[in-house]
């Protein structure tokens, strides 16, 4: 089995505006095997790491903590990134800062501008890729780019399994990839460990934030529109919208794909009215309750960057 790793540490943290207060378990993982162990044994277990999502309202109820706290920021297998040429690969515990460093022609587009607009450097330099994509309950700036561009996620978790070589068990640490788009929650008792980033060609990429600079809040969202041409042809077509929900259907995407360019007035005007009658739907379907500016905008920036395939 694994080693116990190092007790850990008794903290007393604010749990609310009024000074009560409670004792919180904060432990440090520093590798795999160390975040499985404490995942498989510690109940309730909640995963930080640069803490920079409890900075992003002043609401009270995002100082209230949980009781036992894992901090995966030093886990080496999280902190790793790793290029290929149709692939980039972040560990779950890549600051902001060291991803802009990569610099922009080696990343997509739309990712290194939306994390250009994340707070300021000092918050960047704590803040990771993953606290970004799992912070709740908000979709928070990255989580639009990352939706368009199909990222892959992979959730690590410690469990035990019978040893096929000798007749004990041991633990390992399981694995779980899915796409983005499958994304819900983190499954209970795993914590994120990697995002694949396809680094495909876009002829057209557009990354819009709404609301207040530098703050989120109920207003705040993020919006990506890319498109694919070939000979005067739409190849692909992905749009998304995200804050305190995340929208993107294919089935809207798909209207258009293989349509010839540029398109006419009427073919846009009928799209925008087809989007907006999918995203009543989605909301509708998952009992959304949300600022009617919301669709106001989406559906003005959808028509502004339609505008790039009719020109």
């Amino acid at each position: 089995m694994f080693l116990q790793p190092a007790t850990a540490v008794h903290v007393k943290m604010v749990k609310n505006m009024e000074n009560n207060s409670k004792d919180i378990n904060v432990y440090f993982a520093k590798n795999i095997h160390d975040a499985a162990y404490y995942l498989r044994t510690v109940p309730d277990l909640s995963i930080t790491a640069g803490c920079t999502g409890i900075m992003y309202n002043k609401n009270p109820c995002f100082l209230t903590f949980p009781y036992s706290l894992l901090s995966v920021r030093k886990v080496e297998e999280a902190m790793q990134i790793d290029r290929t040429e149709r692939y980039i690969e972040f560990g779950a515990a890549v600051t902001l800062s060291q991803i802009l460093q990569i610099g922009q022609k080696r990343l997509p587009q739309i990712l290194y501008e939306a994390i250009s607009t994340i707070a300021n450097p000092q918050v960047r330099n704590m803040a990771t890729i993953g606290g970004n994509i799992c912070t709740a309950p908000m979709k928070m700036t990255c989580f639009a780019p990352l939706l368009a561009l199909e990222a892959k996620l992979e959730f690590r978790t410690g469990a035990e399994k019978a040893h096929t070589s000798a007749e004990k068990r041991r633990s390992l640490s399981e694995i779980e990839t899915i796409n983005i788009t499958q994304f819900k929650s983190v499954p209970k008792r795993y914590f994120l460990n990697k995002i694949t980033v396809p680094l495909d060609d876009w002829d057209i990429s557009i990354f819009k934030r709404v609301g207040a600079a530098h703050q989120i809040s109920e207003l705040s969202a993020a919006f990506v529109f890319l498109a694919k041409t070939q000979k005067n042809m739409l190849n692909d077509l992905r749009i998304a919208y995200c804050g305190i929900f995340s929208f993107r259907k294919r089935e809207l995407e798909n209207i258009l794909i293989g349509s010839k360019l540029p398109l006419n007035e009427k073919t846009v005007q009928n799209f925008c009215e087809k989007a907006e009658e999918i995203f009543d739907q989605h909301i509708q379907e998952n009992m959304i309750s949300y600022n009617p500016v919301l669709k106001a905008q989406f559906l003005n920036l959808l028509n502004d960057s339609m505008q790039k395939l009719s020109n």
